[in-house]
């Protein structure tokens, strides 16, 4: 009974090193509205459940001298809490360290105000946008940074602009740009489901 009871406490403990609780809401959390005939406004819903949506900013579409490209131009955002704007690809990881590491090309000042910049984007294709976003502020002042989602656009010939997907992550701290999941957590579950085996083996056949 001993034995067994060890067993059990390695394989709970396997199991407990690899829980990833997390909450990702998929879809809608982005609402897109005409601000001009130029530009846009796109409200942002920073809690699962829909009740803070602070995170507003404002861009336009303009054409590019590039053929075939058009320029994001950033043109300010909410001044309290604001959120973070990333250009990135499908399929990359989404994370205050991937941030940290330039992965991404900013669209936006990461700071108050928010003012923006330009990103020069293909028409016709996919773009995925990393959002890095909170509802409070640090101890520091800064505005905290513990929400992180996508938004999927696609700018088409006549400049319009269209939300085609999305996904938040709210207690997280990473998501996956495209992807409605997180990535397996990093664990050492295997040691441990493998040190239970030993221990049985050892105990059990002498």
């Amino acid at each position: 009974m001993f034995i067994r009871k060890v067993a059990s406490a390695l394989v709970l403990i396997a199991t407990t090193n690899c829980a990833y609780a997390a909450t990702i809401v998929e879809d809608i959390n982005f609402e897109l509205g005409v601000d001009d005939p130029a530009g846009y406004e796109m409200t942002i819903y920073k809690t699962a459940t829909h009740n803070i949506t602070g995170g507003l900013i404002r861009f336009e579409v303009q054409l590019a001298t590039t053929p075939e490209f058009a320029n994001l131009v950033f043109l300010d955002g909410d001044a309290s809490t604001g959120s973070d704007w990333y250009r990135g690809d499908l399929g990359q990881l989404f994370s205050a360290e991937t941030i940290a590491e330039a992965a991404f090309a900013a669209w936006n000042d990461p700071s108050p105000p928010f003012l923006g910049g330009n990103i020069e984007v293909p028409i016709n294709q996919d773009l995925w946008f990393g959002v890095n976003t909170g509802t409070d502020f640090a101890p520091s002042g800064e505005p905290d940074r513990d929400v992180f989602g996508w938004v999927q656009l696609i700018v088409r010939d006549d400049l319009s602009i269209e939300v085609v997907d999305n996904a938040m992550a709210f207690d997280s701290g990473q998501i996956i740009l495209g992807r409605n999941l997180l990535p397996e957590p990093v664990c050492n579950c295997l040691i441990w489901l493998s040190l239970a085996g030993l221990f049985l083996r050892r105990n059990i056949c002498g």
